[in-house]
């Protein structure tokens, strides 16, 4: 099971996308590139507009209170087409998104974050390139968090190992 892979990260979102980025390739075997925006962390907490803000046809007055929905972000149909919902570490606008922040607001451990899902789930899929998931991808079970995001557990098969791969 990959459930070590998934909840051993140490931090959640380094969990999630590694998770994220073995649902994806475990999924369907063909999949390679960047796993960041997989599983973005769910939300975050009282954040305060800092002047108004127009949003469409809403404003959102300086001072009020924000939760931020970062398990949208990738996700607009407008800026990544109709398959927005799917995950593809493919299309043209897949670094179009916020998983790591923006600007002064950048996760200073992003790069740390990306080189470890890139280590591990190298490792892990040169030790079993035969590893599948168990289930569908739609029968595995979301994290019941308002902060975190990503599955419960990620079920596999690993499969024979690869010789001479430890």
């Amino acid at each position: 099971m990959a459930e070590a892979l998934v909840g051993g990260g140490g931090e959640e979102g380094e969990a999630a996308g590694a998770g994220g980025g073995g649902v994806a390739v475990a999924g369907d075997g063909d999949v390679h590139g960047e796993v960041g925006g997989a599983f973005p962390g769910a939300n975050a907490i009282l954040r305060y507009a800092v002047e108004d803000v127009r949003v469409g046809e809403t404003v959102i007055p300086r001072g009020d209170a924000l939760v931020i929905g970062f398990a949208a972000a990738g996700r607009d149909p407008g800026v990544h087409g109709e398959d927005a919902e799917r995950f593809d570490v493919m299309r043209a606008t897949r670094r179009e998104h916020l998983s790591f922040g923006h600007v002064v607001h950048y996760c200073l451990g992003a790069p740390l974050a990306r080189l470890e899902a890139e280590i591990a789930l190298q490792a892990l899929f040169a030790r079993f390139p035969g590893m599948r998931l168990a289930v569908e991808p739609g029968a595995l079970r979301p994290t019941e968090s308002f902060i975190s995001n990503g599955p419960r557990e990620v079920p596999v098969l690993l499969g024979p190992p690869a010789d001479g791969v430890r």
